[in-house]
């Protein structure tokens, strides 16, 4: 008696084995740079005061006694408590420096308590005034100022079809020179962005800018950037 030999699973075989000889598709990949730029609406300023005393007591309440009027001036400019907060505190003994110009740190000279105090401006206006009216009050240092947006969300959408657009042409410069065409998207993912360069103040001579005219704050523009990475398929 012959026995009949099953077809069905040699046909089913036939299609996974075609489909294993398929040849990789050919893709381009290519990266995307974005940039929208606006005025800045939010400052971030960081002021700083230290005192120094015969006792750690003393310089901490003196320094407490400063930061306190610093603060309570700030008030006056309407700056709200919600924009005002304490980044730093310190308290540490400073040591006498002897003949050789070093520091001997067998005999403490006293004690210096450091205080930071980060301010931010809903607006860019009122910067100057701020900075004049910090220093008067008895801050002796401005470690930062920054600009930056209250919502980017705007902006960082503009960067990114701009990315997008920036990626699309040069893949078509580089098809229509390599004598293909691009087909359908197979990846598209978005690298790191953010803002530009932040501009700084430099608070080393605040004080004396301060006592002599108003300190001038330009905001000037600032970008945010995006960054895309694009595959396509070839045709």
């Amino acid at each position: 008696m012959k026995r009949a030999i099953p077809l069905i699973p040699l046909l089913l075989c036939l299609p996974l084995a075609a489909h294993a000889q398929e040849p990789a598709p050919r893709t381009l990949s290519v990266s995307g740079l974005g940039e929208a730029t606006g005025t800045p609406d939010m400052a971030t300023l960081r002021f700083s005061a230290t005192s120094r005393a015969a006792t750690a007591a003393e310089a901490l309440a003196a320094n407490a006694q400063k930061m306190t009027a610093v603060r309570d001036r700030l008030r006056t400019l309407n700056i709200e408590p919600r924009d005002m907060q304490t980044s730093g505190l310190s308290l540490s003994p400073y040591y006498e420096q002897n003949d050789n110009g070093r520091f001997d740190r067998a005999v403490i000279a006293g004690y210096e308590a450091a205080n930071g105090l980060t301010i931010r401006l809903r607006g860019t206006e009122g910067a100057g005034d701020v900075i004049d009216a910090a220093v008067q009050a008895g801050a002796n240092g401005l470690d930062s100022l920054s600009f930056g947006f209250q919502n980017a969300d705007s902006l960082q959408d503009d960067a990114r079809r701009d990315a997008v657009r920036d990626a699309r042409a040069k893949a078509e410069l580089l098809a229509e020179e390599a004598g293909v065409s691009l087909g359908r998207v197979l990846t598209l993912t978005e690298a790191g962005g953010g803002g530009g360069p932040q501009p700084y103040y430099d608070g080393r001579m605040m004080r004396m800018q301060a006592e002599a005219a108003p300190t001038p704050v330009e905001a000037g523009e600032q970008a945010v950037t995006a960054s895309v990475q694009i595959t396509y398929e070839l045709r």
